[in-house]
């Protein structure tokens, strides 16, 4: 994905959620695979606790969107309280793979979490979302 790729499908999304959209950023990384040492690549979640300590957010009161294994595993080793799967982009092919590592995770019940897999963004209702 170019960043111009990148860029659009943010402004999607936004655009999707419209105005009073509770996201606060959007962090991507351009690093690839081979960069291991201090990276943010997924499934590590440095990215979300970088995030979280510059912007003062709460990981407690966050939530975690993708449509890859990899976002949901960083939303679970951050510890945040719901996890959305989108069968979008990747998510369709992901999705088995998704529900096999939610189900694990479940079983062994040592974090509480939500789960949502949806089909797309406008599928959630983001105004009854209440993690205050």
């Amino acid at each position: 994905m170019s960043w111009e790729d990148y860029h659009a499908v943010n402004k999607k999304m936004l655009n999707l959620l419209g105005q009073g959209s509770p996201i606060t950023a959007i962090y991507g990384n351009s690093l690839g695979p081979a960069s291991k040492k201090n990276s943010w690549r997924k499934p590590s979640p440095k990215m979300i606790f970088h995030a979280s300590n510059k912007l003062k957010v709460d990981l407690e009161k966050s939530i975690i969107i993708g449509d890859r294994l990899s976002d949901i595993k960083a939303g679970y080793f951050a510890k945040l309280p719901i996890l959305i799967h989108l069968l979008t982009g990747h998510g369709l092919k992901e999705r088995d793979s998704v529900m096999k590592f939610i189900d694990q995770k479940q079983k062994l019940n040592k974090q509480k979490f939500l789960f949502f897999p949806i089909k797309n963004l406008e599928e959630f209702p983001f105004k009854y979302l209440k993690l205050n």
